[in-house]
Parts: structure tokens; sequence; C-alpha cells
């Protein structure tokens, strides 16, 4: 029998977004499956294989086709380590995470495909515009928005990037930053910490090949991100929905960049 968390403190809710049930783990616990799931066991072992594998050897650049090809085995296993341990510690995780399909689950998408592209919109403009000119004045006119995608990729590195982004990451990101580190922090100490905390972590792990500003410039912007789409999940209580959202923000995204190119 799994033993019960101990009550929220004081003014923290009672149960997850809408009418589900409050979560059955903890912060640090949620931090350990990333730690270990998506660290060790996608980054540092499965990626390091897949690399192997195609050839590149440690201390050669990460670059194209194999860099997409490890990046999508890296997240395949992060997404079958977190499937493994939620069914380990609850069984019903599906209805604690809110998951939904059906009528609900299409109005859901629908209504969350449509929040996602607006999302998309007031970061990629209304923050990122004087978001940028305040790092500017910061760190010098030198200041840029990364590139999140590497040119010069081949078809098949396309695709599959194109894979990546809307489906595979849309899925595991939403699973773990909103599904379970979210949740983990909302349910115990309230909607403001747990959103802020996911958060910033989902804008921590944006990592690209770029000057160390841009990249802070970037992870400023994922973390405004990551405000919204936590509180797409808290309105849709579904993340079927948050999922749709990410898929319509990376939609976006990836026709701007492969369209400009």
């Amino acid at each position: 029998m799994i033993p019960e968390l101990p009550p929220p403190p004081p003014g923290a809710p009672a149960q997850g977004p809408g009418d589900l049930p409050a979560v059955r783990w903890g912060a640090w616990e949620a931090v350990g499956v990333f730690f270990v799931g998506n660290l060790v066991i996608a980054q540092l072992v499965v990626g390091t294989i897949v690399l192997g594998v195609m050839g590149v050897g440690s201390g050669q650049p990460v670059e194209g086709l194999p860099q997409i090809v490890a990046t999508v085995a890296a997240d395949v296993a992060f997404l079958g380590a977190m499937l493994a341990w939620l069914t380990w510690k609850a069984r019903d995780w599906r209805r604690l995470v809110g998951i939904a399909f059906g009528a609900k689950g299409a109005r859901d998408a629908a209504v969350g495909f449509g929040l996602g592209a607006l999302l998309y919109i007031v970061v990629g403009v209304v923050v990122a515009v004087p978001l940028l000119a305040i790092f500017r004045l910061l760190f010098g006119a030198s200041v840029s928005p990364p590139e999140q995608i590497p040119g010069g990729l081949s078809i098949n590195a396309k695709l599959l990037t194109a894979f990546l982004a809307l489906v595979l990451a849309p899925i595991t990101e939403e699973l773990f930053y909103r599904g379970i580190f979210y949740r983990s922090l909302r349910d115990r100490h309230g909607v403001l910490i747990g959103a802020v905390v996911s958060a910033v972590l989902f804008g921590a792990s944006h990592v690209v090949d770029a000057p160390w500003r841009d990249v802070v410039f970037l992870q400023a912007l994922m973390v405004f991100t990551g405000l919204g789409l936590a509180l797409i999940y808290e309105r849709r209580a579904n993340l079927v929905a948050d999922i749709a959202a990410h898929v319509a923000f990376n939609v976006i995204g990836i026709v701007i960049i492969f369209s400009s190119r």
C-alpha cells in the first residue's frame, strides 16, 4: 500500500486542477525522476550509446542527423522511464494527472491548440521584444535569439526534427514539467509556487549551442512559455490540452524556422 503524503500546508489547494485528485508524489521524487530518468538513463546512457553506434566518438562534435537521432532516442528513453515510474508509484496516474480522451479530449485539444498559438504570439512578440531590449541594454547589441534547430540538415534530419518537435517533445515535456513536476509542487504549495518553479526548470532545460547570453535569453522566454502552459493545464485540467498547446507553439516555430532558410 502506498503511504499518503502529509496534508498540504494552509492555503495550498487540497486537490489538483479542476476536480482532479491530488498526486501522491512530492517535489523531490519528481526531481529524482528527472535526474535518473532524463540526465542519467536518457542523456548519459542512451544518448552515448546511440552516438557511438552512429560513429560519433568521445570529443567529436555532435551535430546534424546524429544529434537529432540521439535526442529522439533520449526522449523516448525518458518517456519510458517516466511511464514505468508512474505505473509503479500510482497505477491510477492517468486519472491523477488528468488525461482524458473522447469528446472531452477532442474539445480540450482544440482549445489547447488555439491557446498554444496565442501563447506563441504573446511570448514571441509581447514578451520577446521588450525582453530583448533589456538584454541588449545589459549585455550589448550582439544579443539575439539563438537558432534552436541547426542549419544545413538533410531531408531525413528535418523529418526527424519535425517528429521530435511536434510529437515526441510535447508529450515527454508536458508529462514531466506539468503532469509530474508542476503537480508535485502545486498540490502541496499552491498554483503560484508550482507554476514559477516548474517554469524555471522548463526554461533552464532549453540549452542550445550558442553564446551564453543568447542561451539565457532563450531560457528566459521559455520560462514565460512554461508559465503559460501551466495556466492552460490549470484551466483545462487535462494534459491533452497542454500537449496540444505545446504542439501548436512548436508548429509555428518550426514553420518559421524552416521557411526562413
